[in-house]
């Protein structure tokens, strides 16, 4: 009885998360953001535990295909494209990353740190931020960063919250994730009348090769952010984490470390993409007050900041998903919607 319990349980939730995602603007859902996913369709993640209330990272199973790995991949069969994490680590160059949900608590002084040192940065909005605050993405425009897509709702796309499963849930269709996508873009160009880069991040890091695939086909090519599964190092600063009992809580000086040791026995942070967010919902410690010392650290040792497509140009990838924005802008003026007639 209890088994049966359970079941019915978990199944109400899973189908509560399905119903409700796709359907409003209004609505930006809590989930786990995990530190480290599995990436494939279906795919349990070896990276995380559950016990009780608390999460654990564990160990492994095996290491997730590397950037490389993924672009080869990539060329032997398109219909795969790569989950771009890193760009050339024998590179000095590297991107700093803002997403923004819904909350812009921190954008203000963000910008005006980054244009008080001339970096350009690369910022992933979803329409809720968008119509929040077209003042702010004005501005980001203005100030000559690069603007990339997060999505409409920032909508769940897998179960992974659910089961640590990246399985695609069963109401979000290639029609679904392409509309997020295309109402997200046009909305930024009907407030900003500039173009959104042909790059995209799923919330939460909720991710697949299938999810992938549609959204490449569509014209967006998926930027995560960097890792190294062995070492348990990463780019994501972790600034999204508010509660301070949570065991994966840092102090703006743990994440500043964090990123400064990432690969400090080996090739350092070159080729790095770092994740960061507009908004907090921290009173105090915030990450804002370590981001001008990160930046000044980083640069002393060399480092130089540019936009995620400048980190990738050259890329076969890059060139294709280009290639796949110009052929949808001309399928767009010559039929109907992927929603079909209205």
């Amino acid at each position: 009885m209890f088994l049966k319990a359970l079941t019915a349980l978990f199944r109400s939730k899973l189908l509560l998360i399905t119903l409700v995602a796709p359907l409003s603007l209004l609505l930006a859902y809590p989930a786990i953001h995990a530190d480290d996913l599995g990436k494939q369709e279906g795919e349990r993640s070896p990276f995380v535990e559950r016990t009780g209330n608390e999460v654990h990272v564990s160990p492994p199973a095996r290491e997730p295909a590397t950037d490389e790995e993924t672009s080869i991949r990539f060329e032997k069969n398109p219909s795969i494209p790569p989950d771009i994490t890193r760009g050339n680590p024998d590179s000095m160059k590297l991107s700093i990353t803002f997403d923004g949900g819904s909350h812009s608590d921190e954008a203000t002084e963000i910008l005006d740190i980054l244009e008080a040192r001339g970096i350009k940065a690369t910022v992933f909005l979803t329409g809720i931020f968008i119509k929040r605050y077209p003042h702010i993405t004005r501005r980001i425009v203005a100030d000559g960063h690069e603007v990339a897509n997060h999505l409409m709702t920032h909508p769940h796309l897998t179960e992974y919250s659910t089961t640590y499963v990246q399985r695609t849930l069963p109401l979000v269709t290639r029609e679904y994730l392409v509309k997020q996508l295309r109402d997200t873009e046009e909305l930024f160009t009907e407030v900003t009348g500039a173009r959104m880069a042909p790059l995209w991040r799923a919330p939460y890091g909720e991710i697949n090769r299938t999810l992938r695939a549609w959204a490449f086909g569509a014209g967006y090519l998926h930027v995560g952010w960097t890792q190294d599964y062995r070492r348990r190092e990463s780019l994501d600063t972790l600034d999204w984490v508010s509660d301070r009992s949570s065991r994966y809580y840092l102090s703006s000086e743990e994440m500043k470390r964090r990123v400064l040791d990432f690969g400090k026995d080996r090739d350092g942070i070159s080729g790095g993409i770092i994740l960061m967010h507009l908004g907090t919902q921290r009173k105090t410690d915030r990450a804002v007050s370590m981001l001008g010392e990160l930046i000044d650290e980083l640069t002393s040792r060399g480092y130089r900041f540019v936009k995620v497509s400048t980190l990738l140009e050259g890329t076969e990838a890059l060139g294709m998903v280009e290639g796949n924005r110009k052929d949808r802008h001309r399928l767009i003026s010559r039929t109907e919607p992927l929603d079909g007639p209205s």
